[in-house]
């Protein structure tokens, strides 16, 4: 019960903070309407391609561990 006792106080003195209240509301609402602002024109444009990347896949390991019966590695 103590530590709900805490946490219900803390969370009493986050909302009575109008610092806390902007930076808990206010703050992502702003950045989301940015966001919107900036790329929302894409999407009612029509059809949005993203170009396809490239990925090599590089082992380069000389030799792995060897691995003694049951899996285990002979270093351990």
């Amino acid at each position: 019960m103590k530590a709900a006792d805490i946490a219900l106080k803390d969370l009493k003195s986050a909302l009575r903070s109008t610092i806390g209240l902007i930076f808990m509301f206010g703050i992502p609402l702003l950045v989301t309407g940015m966001f919107y602002l900036m790329f929302g024109s894409m999407a009612s444009e029509g059809e949005f391609d993203l170009p396809r990347t490239k990925v090599v896949v590089a082992n380069l390991d000389q030799d792995g561990p060897k691995l003694r019966a049951g899996g285990r590695s002979a270093s351990r």
